[in-house]
């Protein structure tokens, strides 16, 4: 079983980020599977445009790794911090760029991080 695991938050430091290292390598102690851990760190996905969709060269060197990666997947989990009650930009940029091929039909875990009491709105 493949998981790929999306760390939400663009910042460097994010308590993100270590939540969704510390998910994959409890996947991998456990040996429920393979892990692709795709990092929003520093926004690495330019904004979507509708080039994407007519073959621009930019967007298919970018884009066709990480769609394979996804294609490939068994099973998400998405770790989204919540930034003044909403997802950052970046996690609402990602779901713009995948489709049904990427994401349909397949099992997913939201696991929220607020540095407040809140951390719902994400999940909801």
């Amino acid at each position: 079983m493949k998981f790929t695991i999306l760390s939400g938050s663009s910042r460097a430091q994010a308590q993100s980020g270590k939540v969704s290292r510390y998910i994959q390598d409890e996947i991998q102690k456990l040996s429920l599977g393979e892990t692709y851990l795709l990092d929003l760190v520093n926004n690495p996905l330019p904004l979507w445009d509708e080039s994407i969709w007519s073959g621009n060269p930019s967007w298919t060197k970018l884009w066709d790794p990480i769609k394979k990666e996804l294609q490939a997947s068994d099973a998400f989990i998405f770790v989204v911090p919540e930034w003044g009650g909403m997802v950052p930009s970046a996690v609402k940029n990602f779901f713009l760029l995948c489709s049904a091929q990427e994401l349909g039909h397949k099992s997913g875990l939201i696991v929220s991080i607020s540095s407040t009491r809140n951390g719902t709105y994400p999940v909801s």
